[in-house]
C-alpha cells in the first residue's frame, strides 16, 4: 500500500496529541455544484440563490438523519455556499 505523508503526519500527530487517531472529518455527503442553469432552474432555484445539491448520503453519517437526496444546502451556520461549493 501506499500512503500519502499528510496522512501519516496526521495520524501521528493525532495520537501524540490525544493518545489515539480520531480519524478525519467527513460529513457523510457527496454535493453536486448548482452552476449549471437547467439544474438551477429544475429546482426553482432564484438568481439570487446559491448553494450546492446533495447527491449521496452515507447512512452512517449523522447527515442520514437530517438531510435527504436533493436538499440543497444554501448556507451554513450562517455562511452563505457558492454555487461551486466554496
Amino acid at each position: 500500500y501506499i500512503i500519502p505523508v499528510p496522512v501519516i503526519k496526521h495520524f501521528i500527530n493525532g495520537v501524540e496529541e490525544s493518545g489515539r487517531y480520531t480519524g478525519f472529518c467527513s460529513l457523510g455527503i457527496s454535493c453536486q455544484p448548482m452552476e449549471n442553469v437547467q439544474l438551477r432552474e429544475e429546482f426553482q432555484m432564484q438568481p439570487e440563490m446559491t448553494g450546492v445539491l446533495i447527491s449521496k448520503i452515507n447512512p452512517l453519517s449523522d447527515a442520514y438523519q437530517a438531510l435527504q437526496k436533493d436538499d440543497i444546502i444554501l448556507s451554513f451556520d450562517g455562511v452563505p455556499i457558492a454555487n461551486d461549493g466554496t
